[in-house]
């Protein structure tokens, strides 16, 4: 889908939206996951992340948290909106994931109030999740 690596951001953005309103959609779900992951999208990919929200992301738990955690700010802020919105399914293998993903960013955060602010917000999701398994 070469739409999602144009030059303009606005053609990704519309590329993006348009796959996702296509039903069903779950066929482009991963070229759209690997265009966000793609260096080449980096200051681009909001837009990608934005669209994950007309897919059934259920099974991305770790990968949406992930964006949420290292993302700039808006691939952050639309993750956060993902997280707090969709349903995930969640095993407790998919805790510990996330988990590591926390402890990564953690250990290579910057010292600023925003990665505090992140890092807390991450460890009352991650503790909602603990709790559904004890």
């Amino acid at each position: 889908m070469p739409l999602l690596y144009h030059e303009n951001p606005e053609v990704i953005y519309l590329a993006a939206h348009t796959i996702s309103q296509i039903k069903p959609n779950q066929f482009a779900l991963e070229a759209v996951m690997q265009a966000i992951h793609d260096p080449v999208n980096k200051n681009k990919n909001g837009a990608l992340v934005e669209a994950l929200s007309g897919f059934d992301i259920s099974a991305h738990f770790v990968d949406i948290f992930k964006l949420y955690l290292l993302g700039n700010f808006k691939v952050s802020a639309m993750a956060r909106l993902l997280l707090d919105f969709e349903e995930f399914d969640i095993v407790p293998r998919t805790v510990r994931k996330a988990e590591k993903h926390l402890k990564h960013f953690e250990h290579n955060m910057p010292n600023d109030s925003q990665s505090d602010v992140k890092r807390a917000e991450a460890n009352v999701i991650l503790s909602e999740l603990r709790s559904l398994f004890d």
